[in-house]
């Protein structure tokens, strides 16, 4: 399979796997056949693309770091748990604390520790795919960095929850597709403390949980809020979650900008080092991420296009991919670029 945009797609083509919504109502079922209809509703819900079986990329396995289901029921949880909160402040803490064992046990029993696949969410639904795909990325790190089942739970409910304090910011500015004013953007900002605030009253909430959804936007040179911490002031957990939430945020279709490419995402978290993030943390992050995920599309210098079918986790610049040579017929040829050093990625482009 692989994964086209939704400019690119066309009726017959086959859906590889299944569309959910942020309730986990399923939208698209794997193997539906897309028709005008299917792909003007996907459009509708602003939807950025799917995946898809076809001729040129038959064989090809895009693995998921979580299951499905998981990642749905996460997913279903957050975006209930912001309607519920908003009206009677609370948290149902346990099957918070389930969702989070479950992330945390599938990951340690994971051979899949690299992120290749690509999140499928609407633009309204934003918040609830981040705030799970933020959870997943940090308890990651919490796995490389040795924490015991403890302290993950509280890293995992801590970012499963880190942006509840939105439910209290008005739509108009959430969504607004332009430049906020500075008054809209101070508002913006006290969302860290209605989220901590919020998940505090609900008592049995670790305050290291709590402290997440505070801190998460402090950053080392002080420049972050809402307290301007520095450095070793700001807590290993929060300065985890702050790489996580920022990469995250740039990669996603946002309602007033289009994400941003992985590579050029991974370059500003590497030049913000030091500065907006902990350095040594992000070499641990970047470690996680694909820089050209499996069944994307990449541009080699020879000037063809090819699409990724496997990574070289000790050297991710250099994977495996297939030279189109006729789409329409599904005629490619598969090289690995470790093998063949005279060809490199220059680019990727949108399939």
């Amino acid at each position: 399979m692989r994964f086209i945009s939704i400019y690119n797609l066309k009726p017959g083509m086959v859906v590889a796997k299944a569309v959910y919504n942020a309730e986990g109502q399923m939208l698209l079922n794997k193997d539906v056949v897309l028709t005008d209809s299917y792909i003007g509703r996907l459009k509708e819900l602003g939807i950025s693309g799917i995946y898809i079986e076809d001729n040129i990329s038959q064989g090809i396995v895009i693995k998921d770091v979580i299951s499905d289901e998981t990642r749905e029921k996460a997913r279903a949880f957050v975006k209930s748990t912001m309607k519920q909160i908003s009206v009677n402040r609370h948290v149902d803490v346990q099957k918070a604390r389930e969702i989070v064992d479950s992330i945390i046990d599938e990951l340690l029993d994971s051979h899949e520790m690299l992120v290749n696949l690509q999140d499928i969410r609407t633009k309204d639904e934003y918040t609830f795919g981040h705030c799970v795909n933020v959870s997943v990325l940090s308890l990651m790190m919490g796995i490389a960095l040795g924490y015991d089942r403890m302290k993950l739970r509280e890293l995992g409910t801590g970012t499963l929850l880190h942006d509840i304090g939105k439910v209290c910011i008005p739509d108009s500015i959430l969504k607004k597709p332009g430049k906020l004013t500075k008054d809209e953007f101070d508002e913006i900002k006290r969302h860290t403390i209605y989220g901590y605030q919020m998940l505090k009253e609900n008592g049995n909430i670790s305050g290291y949980s709590c402290y997440i959804a505070l801190c998460h936007h402090e950053r080392p040179d002080g420049k972050g809020y809402p307290f301007g911490l520095k450095g070793d002031n700001i807590h290993q957990l929060a300065r985890i979650t702050a790489i996580c939430d920022v990469y995250d945020a740039l990669t996603s279709d946002r309602v007033y900008r289009s994400k941003m490419k992985i590579p050029d995402a991974v370059e500003y978290l590497k030049s913000m080092a030091m500065s907006q993030f902990d350095y040594d943390l992000v070499k641990i992050f970047l470690k996680f991420i694909a820089l050209y995920p499996v069944g994307s599309g990449v541009v080699l210098n020879t000037g063809q296009k090819a699409i990724v079918v496997r990574n070289n986790p000790e050297m991710q610049n250099r994977p495996v991919v297939r030279i189109i040579k006729d789409e329409q017929n599904g005629d490619y040829e598969e090289i690995d670029l470790m093998e063949h050093l005279s060809v490199f990625i220059v680019d990727t482009y949108e399939v």
